[in-house]
């Protein structure tokens, strides 16, 4: 389980990274407060793994990063959404139980 983690946590931070690259480059402001609310959300869900308290999937939910950043329109192939994602399908398939 401890490998597990260890990919899980390197995922969100590859996530926060991507996240944190597309910021400057947005203006509009609803936007950059989503995309800061993934970081922040993305941080506690770290903080989560590392401690050893985070809820297991169950194999079917996911944290809803990709939702999120679907409803700002990111796009289909940016890799801010495929890195958010790999953050939702390794939750929900290798962070069953």
């Amino acid at each position: 389980m401890q490998n597990k983690i260890g990919e899980f946590i390197r995922l969100i931070d590859n996530a926060i990274l991507t996240a944190k690259k597309r910021l400057p480059g947005e203006s509009d402001p609803a936007i950059v407060r989503s995309i800061s609310n993934v970081i922040s959300v993305l941080q506690r869900t770290k903080d989560d793994g590392v401690a050893g308290s985070l809820n297991p999937s169950g194999g079917i939910a996911t944290l809803g990063f990709t939702r999120e950043a679907l409803d700002w329109g990111e796009p289909l192939d940016s890799p801010l959404l495929q890195s958010l994602r790999a953050v939702d399908r390794y939750y929900r398939d290798q962070l069953q139980t």
